[in-house]
């Protein structure tokens, strides 16, 4: 690594600083002054030039084919060319002043970085760059040519004095920027973040000058846009646009983006209910989501009986064990929201998978669901034992196996499992043993005793046939003696 502090370089006929190393180049508080082509070139390797001051060279800087440069805090004017010439590179450039620079102050070529850091004390001034530009590019702020740059809650600060015929970004190849938190000619921070002053932007074709913004053309530009617009606290624009998306190409991170924006707008849970309702139909993955969303509104609501009836229809109308599962699931959810309400709870289960938390009682925590609909089968197995723990902690008692009984004593788990609509149930007793084995669906209630008479120690195995039973989650549980032991079974028909 090299290191170049309090370092004056002036009047000389060559460039200021050549740095071809693939070792960092370090220059602190170094000035400027040349006649060469460039006050700081770098190919190659990373170079860090902070707390200095270039001028009155033919371009400021420029930075060629290099990885983890930075340009820091530093002043860059008066050169006859470009101010800061970037080129297939993505240095760190923050709390600069680019100004007077001949052309263009920062001209970026095949290159994606966000200029500045998203803090506003971080930001870049850039102002009076291009004054001597013959051609419209030349006479820019900031020119892009290729790549996808941004200027995203950077908070730069954009200034042309001949605002008339120059412009503060000028595109020649590449895409329009994200230019949220920034100043435009002494507007903003801008209101509207995405938004720009009339005519500071030149690239006529992908601007939409009718709403002062991006022409977005597909679902995806406008849930960028719609993000943008969230991010920023605008859940006006923001909902606005996630329907935008929705309408136009079915999209589900439309839904679920409506309804987050919805829901930070104070929108009363019945009326986001009615709009989520009207998708419920459609045939796209928007129809699936639209469903799962309406019980997670419901069950905010504690229309419990609601989602029930609706669940238990998902059911029947499923066309493969996975829907089953979902709709078992579904129905597991629902219950221990239930309880927990009836405990007293005033929060509803923001359900990852992961962790639980307890949340406002109403709609699904930020338009996401209060459950994961399981993936498969496995996936089901997992996530239900996780809820069904947090469930007999609600009823002060335990599901599963107990360990602290006598080994020789054992509930065994059904086979098989899910099953439609037979299922074995087998038992270990020790000793001759009066035995009771019931079978209860998810509230508690009893609705099938299968064995309630003595019998002899040995592995005994029991039919238990579900036929006038609904598809969904029952347990099983034995009395013999002093063992007892619950365990848990899926129906699905």
């Amino acid at each position: 690594m090299k290191y170049s502090n309090h370092l004056v370089i002036r009047d000389i006929i060559d460039d200021g600083i050549q740095s071809t190393s693939s070792n960092p180049s370090v220059f602190n508080d170094v000035d400027i002054s040349c006649a060469g082509d460039y006050g700081l070139r770098c190919t190659g390797g990373a170079v860090s030039f902070s707390l200095g001051r270039i001028d009155s060279c033919g371009t400021g800087i420029s930075i060629t084919n290099s990885t983890g440069s930075v340009i820091d805090s530093s002043v860059i004017a008066y050169s006859t060319h470009y101010g800061v010439y970037i080129n297939n590179s993505n240095p760190v450039i923050k709390r600069n002043t680019i100004s007077r620079n001949g052309k263009t102050g920062l001209y970026l070529y095949n290159t994606s970085i966000n200029v500045g850091v998203t803090r506003q004390d971080m930001g870049n001034r850039m102002e009076s760059n291009g004054m001597t530009g013959s051609t419209a590019w030349d006479r820019s702020e900031v020119m892009i040519n290729f790549g996808s740059p941004g200027f995203k809650y950077c908070h730069n600060d954009f200034v042309n004095q001949n605002a008339s015929t120059n412009k503060l970004v000028y595109i020649m190849n590449g895409t329009i920027p994200v230019g949220c938190g920034n100043y435009w000619r002494g507007y903003g921070p801008d209101p509207e973040f995405w938004f720009l002053p009339d005519g500071a932007i030149d690239d006529v074709s992908s601007w939409d000058v009718t709403n002062n913004r991006p022409a977005f053309t597909s679902t995806v530009d406008l849930i960028t846009l719609a993000s943008s617009f969230e991010l920023q606290g605008d859940y006006e624009d923001a909902a606005d646009t996630y329907m935008q998306a929705l309408e136009a190409d079915n999209d589900v991170l439309g839904l679920s983006g409506w309804i987050r924006c919805q829901t930070m707008l104070g929108t009363s849970p019945s009326t986001i209910l009615a709009e989520v309702e009207t998708w419920i139909d459609d045939e796209t993955t928007v129809g699936e989501s639209a469903f799962w969303f309406s019980i997670a509104l419901q069950n905010g609501m504690a229309d419990f009986e609601t989602s029930i009836d609706e669940l238990d229809a998902y059911i029947d109308d499923a066309d493969t064990p996975e829907d089953s599962l979902r709709g078992v699931f579904g129905q597991l959810v629902t219950y221990y929201q239930m309880a927990h309400a009836e405990e007293g709870g005033l929060g509803v289960m923001n359900y990852t998978g992961d962790d639980t938390e307890s949340q406002p009682f109403g709609l699904p925590q930020l338009g996401r669901l209060n459950f994961p609909v399981p993936r498969n089968e496995a996936d089901y197995m997992r996530k239900s034992d996780e809820l069904l723990s947090m469930f007999g902690q609600i009823h002060n008692q335990e599901f599963g196996d107990n360990s602290g009984l006598p080994t020789s004593y054992a509930l065994r788990q059904n086979y098989p499992n899910p099953f439609n609509p037979t299922t074995t149930l087998s038992f270990d007793l020790m000793r001759p043993e009066t035995v009771k084995l019931s079978v209860y669906n998810i509230m508690g209630k009893e609705v099938a005793r299968l064995v309630d008479r003595p019998m002899q120690a040995g592995t005994h195995n029991v039919t238990f046939d579900a036929s006038p039973l609904a598809s969904g989650m029952y347990f099983y549980r034995i009395e013999a003696g002093s063992f007892t032991d619950m365990k848990r079974m899926v129906l699905v028909k």
